[in-house]
């Protein structure tokens, strides 16, 4: 039994789907309007359901209602998918600009192959020319937007754009090697077929794009819940998640790894001398410090009110000294303070991995060797000397190393 289709009808379903995800799209925008394109997304949809609606009215209106602003209509939702996509991929070449130039040069087609040499089988192939290259262009954006998405869902809407690409490439090259069509509202199944490719087009499209939102949202709610609000930093949930990672793949691969914990020298003065949101600031600043002076694949934290720690994954002893001996000096000699009079110091632990060490007696030796280096003047990098499993404690100071004797109490102490 044969279901009746006619271009008509395909139309109407065409401009119901495109309205009402376009108003989905929409809706998204207004409740986050920290997805750059939904706006342009949706406009898309919605010109494609002005178009297909005009074109529903067939042959009852003017030939330059129904054939060339219908089509223009049609084509110009293309270009705001390619410009719409390209900002919610954040994708740097601007493509639309190709679809733009593509658009005028549809429109001129029409125009031309309606009034002056009329042919409704090139305004076909002209129509579908373009949405291939529209389509072509989006597929491009998905593949280099800078947007990190959910890769499940952006693989279905390329391969949906891309589906959709290669069946407006059959219907050019059936319509090239089939006669003539007179009335293009009383088209085969093949002009018919492609208003269904269309329809499934925007339903993959709404599906996709919301789902990539969802994904998101989802990723901005996780990654607030692991990042210290003030320093943007990790916070303590986030150290229990990633350490455990790390510290299992130290012992599996017997890598290095290190951890230097700092405090910011003084700390509550400072609080009460020149007020809270100072101190603000200088947490700010030192986390701002901590972050540009760590590599990618460290990993930072705000450990505590004034403290912050930064695990350095295959890092051994010496080179966790060499990061916290130039965090210390940034620190001291940038301006953080609101006086020139006053320098912003801080105190450093260092305390690195053995085959016998857990991540909590890592922390405590880092914490041990921080108060010591507390108690011998702050503003200096303190060293816990695991080797001997003595719980023996160096003390860099604000010079250069130097080697010295290691008094009776085990704390090596330079100056």
């Amino acid at each position: 039994m044969e279901v009746p289709m006619d271009i008509a009808t395909l139309s109407i379903i065409s401009v119901i789907l495109a309205f009402t995800y376009s108003l989905g799209l929409m809706l998204l925008h207004f409740i986050n309007k920290n997805y750059s394109g939904l706006l342009i997304l949706s406009a898309s949809l919605s010109v494609l359901g002005i178009g297909f609606l005009v074109l529903a009215f067939g042959n009852t209106i003017s030939l330059w209602v129904s054939k060339v602003l219908a089509n223009g209509l049609i084509a110009y939702g293309f270009v705001l998918l390619v410009q719409g996509l390209g900002q919610f991929r954040r994708c740097a070449v601007r493509y639309h600009h190709i679809a733009y130039i593509s658009l005028i040069a549809t429109i001129v087609g029409l125009c031309y192959f309606t009034f002056f040499h009329v042919s409704t089988d090139i305004r076909i192939i002209l129509i579908s020319g373009h949405i291939v290259l529209c389509l072509a262009l989006c597929v491009l954006i998905n593949s280099r937007g800078q947007q990190k998405d959910n890769t499940i869902a952006l693989m279905i809407l390329t391969v949906g754009l891309f589906i959709q690409g290669l069946y407006m490439l059959y219907r050019i090259a059936w319509t090239m090697g089939t006669p003539g069509i007179p009335d293009f509202m009383q088209a085969g199944i093949v002009q018919q077929l492609a208003f269904i490719a269309i329809i499934l087009m925007i339903v993959l499209i709404g599906f996709s794009i919301t789902w990539i939102i969802t994904s998101r949202l989802v990723t901005t709610i996780y990654n607030t819940s692991i990042e210290d609000t003030l320093t943007r930093l990790y916070n303590r949930r986030a150290m229990e998640e990633f350490v455990p990672k790390d510290m299992a793949r130290a012992i599996r691969h017997r890598e290095n790894l290190s951890v230097v914990l700092l405090d910011i020298d003084n700390f509550k003065a400072i609080n009460d001398t020149y007020g809270h949101q100072v101190g603000d600031s200088v947490l700010k600043t030192i986390a701002r410090i901590v972050r540009h002076e760590t590599r990618k694949e460290d990993s930072c934290f705000r450990y505590g009110g004034e403290e912050f720690l930064v695990l350095l994954p295959t890092t051994n002893t010496e080179q966790a000294v060499v990061v916290a001996e130039k965090l210390r000096k940034t620190i001291k000699r940038s301006n953080i303070l609101p006086t020139s009079s006053q320098d912003c110091t801080a105190s450093f632990g260092v305390a690195s991995y053995t085959n016998e060490t857990n991540w909590q007696e890592l922390v405590e030796k880092a914490d041990k060797a921080l108060y010591n280096a507390k108690m011998t003047g702050r503003n200096t990098v303190s060293i816990y000397t695991d080797a001997l499993l003595k719980g023996k404690t160096q003390t860099i100071g604000s010079q250069a190393p130097k080697s010295t004797e290691i008094p009776p109490d085990g704390l090596t102490q330079h100056k």
